[in-house]
């Protein structure tokens, strides 16, 4: 029971500030949604730990890197990197389509 209510403390507080984050961005389209893509990755990806157990990711983040002695934290920190490189290749990768047709609309009706 306490397991599943903490998850959806979790869940509830993290989707609550990934709004408060996003809101503020409502003209830059393109950023809002990284900005949620990577809030979604870090505030509300489980990660299993210890006897089974998940939890967020920042929080075994947190914990496995600055607070656990004798405890190796490549595993997150691989995840975690790479998860966020691949959220800002997508994110970078959508910037350049969105850059290229922008240009192509702009001089569709010039001849060369």
């Amino acid at each position: 029971m306490e397991y599943t209510l903490a998850w959806g403390i979790a869940f509830i507080t993290g989707t609550l500030l990934i709004v408060i984050c996003v809101y503020p961005l409502r003209r830059f389209t393109v950023f809002r949604w990284y900005v949620a893509a990577m809030g979604v990755f870090w505030l509300l990806v489980p990660w299993r730990f210890g006897d089974g157990l998940a939890a967020p990711l920042y929080v075994v983040f947190g914990f496995r890197t600055f607070l656990e002695r004798d405890v190796d934290p490549s595993s997150v920190l691989t995840f975690g990197v790479l998860g966020s490189a691949v959220i800002t290749t997508g994110w970078l990768i959508v910037l350049a389509m969105r850059a290229v047709n922008k240009s192509k609309s702009k001089y569709k009706d010039i001849e060369f």
